[in-house]
């Protein structure tokens, strides 16, 4: 019967079946045993006995497959194995692996207008008359994704992509008459963007961990002021396109733990700043002062952009923090030759974004690794 038993292909392959079964299940819960141990104690030796594991986890999964990742099917096997599913398959979720994919998209595209048109007539006696087109100083726009994962091999996969495109215009028309002789003229474009958060956040664990945590954002922001040929009479005239407010937070924040981590956190952003101030041939009274002014030197804060990446790696392998903030500031005032003022004091200028107001914030930490910084602004 033994004789029979071993000459007969089906029978090997059957006892090949358990074979492979007991393994798959030894190194399951060897990795649960060193992972619980690892938690416990995070003594150093259990990282060495967590390598062989691993190690020879990798060895069985090569005689498993091709070098295509097909599942290698031995005579006498004539069932599929596990689905014969690949082994990428195998290794992100059949058993040896948990993890999650999270992808989140916000975008925004908005233009706000105001033109007064040719040939009207506003004007005030006493208090302020504002001709102000004001976007995003109100908003709340807050973006999270999260993942908590373990297994064998663990992942855990973010991606957050923002984008963000303003315009704000203001245009005064040829023959308008804009008078408050005893109070303030306001004649504003404000694209501003406050209220950013956007977070990336995974947590994994097991033998072999692969956080990956990005923020992708694209803010783009344009602010317009377009006086004509106009009458504009004030105690004070203000004429202005300005970026008033930005407020953006990024943070990216990824965690591996245990051994065979590459962990990876990355911000990737971009912010692009426009204020254009175009003034005709106007006739600008200012009995006590005038301003014209494009700015993209928004509100005072401790940063203006602030991006954050954490790559935390409690065991032996890769932890990289990203960060790339890029950001593009244009202001720009024309008056045409025309352009007549008459009154105390002027001021005629331009304000860009400078460059204290961009935090980049980089860094990793761990038991036991080796990282690598990336920081561009």
């Amino acid at each position: 019967a033994q004789s029979a038993g071993k000459d007969d292909p089906k029978i090997a392959a059957r006892l090949a079946l358990v074979r492979r079964s007991h393994r798959f299940l030894d190194f399951r819960m060897k990795s649960y045993f060193l992972e619980e141990a690892w938690g416990a104690t995070r003594a150093p030796e259990i990282l060495d006995a967590a390598l062989r594991v691993y190690e020879a986890r990798e060895k069985m999964l090569d005689s498993w497959y091709d070098k295509d990742g097909k599942m290698i099917s031995p005579a006498g096997f004539d069932w599929p194995y596990l689905r014969n599913c690949p082994r990428n398959t195998l290794v992100n979720g059949g058993g040896f692996i948990d993890g999650e994919t999270l992808r989140s998209e916000n975008t925004i595209n908005r233009t706000a207008v105001i033109d007064v048109l040719k040939g009207s007539d506003l004007s005030a006696n006493f208090g302020e008359l504002n001709i102000i087109n004001a976007v995003g100083d109100r908003d709340k726009l807050t973006t999270t994704s999260k993942i908590s994962s373990g297994g064998f091999v663990a992942l855990g996969d973010i991606v957050n992509t923002l984008n963000i495109n303003t315009k704000a215009a203001v245009k005064v028309e040829d023959g308008v008459s804009v008078k408050d002789r005893f109070g303030t003229v306001t004649i504003r474009s404000d694209a501003s963007q406050v209220g950013v958060n956007v977070t990336g956040n995974v947590d994994t664990s097991g033998m072999g961990v692969k956080p990956y945590v990005k923020n992708a954002a694209t803010v783009t922001l344009n602010a317009g002021t377009n006086l004509g040929a106009a009458d504009i009479e004030g105690r004070n005239v203000l004429v202005q396109s300005m970026i008033g407010d930005l407020d953006t937070y990024y943070y990216a924040y990824a965690k591996g733990a245990s051994l065979g981590a590459n962990v990876d956190a990355k911000n990737d952003v971009k912010t692009n700043l426009t204020a254009r101030t175009t003034v005709g041939a106007a006739t600008i009274i200012g009995h006590d002062l005038a301003e014209l002014i494009a700015s993209t030197q928004p509100e005072y804060r401790s940063s203006n952009i602030h991006g954050k990446a954490r790559a935390q790696l409690n065991a032996i392998g890769d932890g990289t923090a990203y960060g790339w903030l890029q950001t593009k500031a244009d202001a720009n005032l024309n008056i045409a030759s025309g352009f007549t003022y008459k009154g105390a004091d002027i001021t005629v200028g331009t304000e860009k974004l400078t460059e204290n107001r961009v935090y980049n914030e980089l860094s990793t930490g761990g038991f036991a690794y080796r990282s690598t910084d990336d920081d561009e602004y």
